[in-house]
C-alpha cells in the first residue's frame, strides 16, 4: 500500500509556498483589518455629529472635534490600506520569484528528452502566465478578502455593543 501525502490546498498551500514571506502576508492582513475598523469611524462620528446637532444646546467645539477625527480616520484608513497593499505586493513578488526559481531548478533536473518532446510555449505558460495568476490572488485578493470578512464582523460587534448601551440606558430610565 502506498502512503499518500496529504496535499494542502487553498490558504494552507499558499502559506506553505509563501515560506519566509508569511509574515508580510499576516501584517498585510492585519493592516487590512485596521483599515476596515478605521473606515467605519467616520460613519460613527457622523452619527454623533447628527446627534449633537439635533440637541437644543449645540456644542460646536464638540462637533468640530468629531469632524476633525472623522477626517483623520478617513486619511489614516486610506494610508493603512495603501500600506497593506504595498506589503501584499512585496510578498507576492517575492513569492513569485521564489516559485519561478523553484520551477526552473526542477526543469533543470529533467532529462533532455523530456524537454525535446514538449512545446516551449507550455513551459512559458507555466513560468509566466500560471505563476502570474498567483500574484493577483496574493497581492489583491487576500487584503480584500480579509477586509471583506472583518468589516461586517466589526460592524455587527459595534452595533450589538451600541444597541446594548442604548437598551441599558432605556431600561434605566424606567
Amino acid at each position: 500500500m502506498k502512503e499518500e501525502k496529504n496535499k494542502k490546498s487553498g490558504i494552507a498551500r499558499l502559506l506553505e509556498i509563501a515560506g519566509r514571506k508569511k509574515g508580510l502576508l499576516f501584517v498585510s492582513g492585519f493592516l487590512s483589518v485596521m483599515h476596515a475598523l478605521l473606515s467605519l469611524v467616520p460613519y460613527v462620528l457622523v452619527f454623533y455629529i447628527i446627534r449633537e446637532l439635533t440637541k437644543e444646546n449645540i456644542n460646536f467645539s464638540l462637533v468640530n472635534t468629531y469632524v476633525i477625527y472623522a477626517i483623520l480616520a478617513a486619511i489614516i484608513s486610506m494610508l493603512v490600506f495603501f500600506l497593506s497593499g504595498v506589503l501584499s505586493h512585496i510578498a507576492a513578488y517575492n513569492i513569485l520569484f521564489e516559485l519561478r526559481k523553484f520551477i526552473t531548478a526542477q526543469v533543470g533536473k529533467l532529462p533532455m528528452g523530456y524537454l525535446n518532446n514538449r512545446n516551449s510555449g507550455t513551459l512559458k505558460k507555466i513560468l509566466s502566465d500560471d505563476v502570474e495568476r498567483i500574484e493577483n490572488f496574493i497581492a489583491h485578493q487576500i487584503p480584500d478578502f480579509v477586509k471583506g470578512i472583518a468589516l461586517p464582523i466589526i460592524t455587527i460587534v459595534y452595533l450589538f455593543f451600541r444597541t446594548g448601551i442604548l437598551l441599558q440606558s432605556a431600561v434605566s430610565h424606567f
